[in-house]
């Protein structure tokens, strides 16, 4: 109940804006009108409260239809159209309303006609009020807009950063580390040569890694050669039951990504699937138009899967927030994942 408190009462503020300026506006209006108006003017206190309504009854009109005529006009591509057309209308509803009230009130309370000056004096005020209006409501709705998007970007500058620090996590978790520590360690047995490649490759990562969470888009051929220097650990492990093969070089180079995209994808493929002697995986990378795939042969389901939840969902994610691209993924005969080319 509380938490409908701070809703109700700014919304309860704004009818009551609208009930004080519409009551002014028509009030003052119409005691411009009369002012001039010898014949009018001496009933002008029997009906102050009805021009009162009649300003309320405006006001309310025109922030209604407001918001409508922005959208049907495409104020934002369109704000010289737009202008016009609200004012034209507006223009058009008020003067009726107002000729109206002062039909009614003439067939109320006079005897003479309402002369055309007086309504030509009602158009003029309806027209310059509704001219006003519209630009200052145009100011006040571009600004806003202006914040607004200002307030997005923000937002989807940290929901990326954040993205790409889960991503960059999952490359620098402990268990890495520490098994990499173990790897070098029983490497150095076998000579400086295969122990030094090993150092230098794991410098490749983390010389690639630290940095990504600060780039929205890299490179193919950037991802790939931090990709081959993640390989040539994986191979210490997996030997040649582990192939990672790009069909289309060419093509696959210039295209760009959010950084760590690929190696998320085979790292998603080597989590869900048996690697062995009898389980060879092979992952195909090629691109087709305007889409590029990384497909997987599906093995054996591992027995126990540790999944830090980035993968897929990270890149899907990610990509979304690059302008709505979708990523698809297919898993019938083979597990595919497609990807816009951007």
């Amino acid at each position: 109940m509380v938490s409908f408190l701070p809703h109700i009462t700014l919304k309860l503020k704004k009818h009551i804006a609208l009930v004080l300026s519409g009551g002014i506006i028509g009030v003052l209006t119409f005691t411009f009108i009369f002012y001039n108006e010898p014949d009018l003017w001496f009933t002008y206190q029997q009906v102050i409260l009805t021009s009162a309504l009649v300003g309320v009854l405006i006001v309310y009109l025109i922030s209604l239809t407001s918001p409508v005529l922005n959208h049907l006009t495409h104020w934002q591509k369109q704000p010289g159209v737009s202008i016009i057309t609200s004012i034209l209308i507006h223009t058009m509803l008020v003067f009726a309303l107002m000729s109206g009230y002062l039909y009614l009130y003439h067939d109320q309370y006079l005897e003479s006609p309402v002369t055309e000056g007086v309504y030509t004096k009602l158009f003029i005020i309806a027209f310059v009020g509704m001219l006003i209006y519209s630009v200052v409501y145009l100011v006040i709705n571009s600004f806003q807009y202006l914040q607004k998007n200002l307030l997005d970007h923000v937002q989807f500058e940290s929901r990326q950063v954040d993205l790409q620090l889960t991503a960059l996590k999952s490359q620098l978790t402990p268990h890495f580390l520490f098994n990499s520590l173990n790897t070098i360690s029983s490497l150095i047995h076998q000579g400086p040569e295969v122990t030094e490649k090993y150092t230098r490759n794991l410098a490749k990562i983390y010389q690639y890694t630290l940095p990504a969470y600060d780039k929205k888009l890299v490179t193919f051929s950037e991802e790939w050669e931090f990709v081959q220097a993640n390989l040539e650990l994986l191979i210490q492990r997996f030997g040649d039951a582990l192939i990672v093969k790009l069909d289309s070089p060419d093509q696959l180079m210039p295209i760009k990504m959010p950084p760590l995209t690929l190696q998320l994808l085979i790292e998603n493929a080597l989590k869900h699937n048996q690697i062995g002697k009898s389980d060879r995986l092979e992952v195909h990378v090629t691109r087709k138009g305007n889409w590029w795939f990384v497909s997987n042969n599906i093995t054996t389901q591992p027995i126990q899967v540790v999944s830090f939840k980035v993968g897929l969902k990270n890149i899907q994610e990610r990509y979304g927030l690059l302008g709505n691209h979708r990523v698809e993924v297919d898993s019938d005969a083979r597990f595919s994942v497609r990807l816009p080319v951007l």
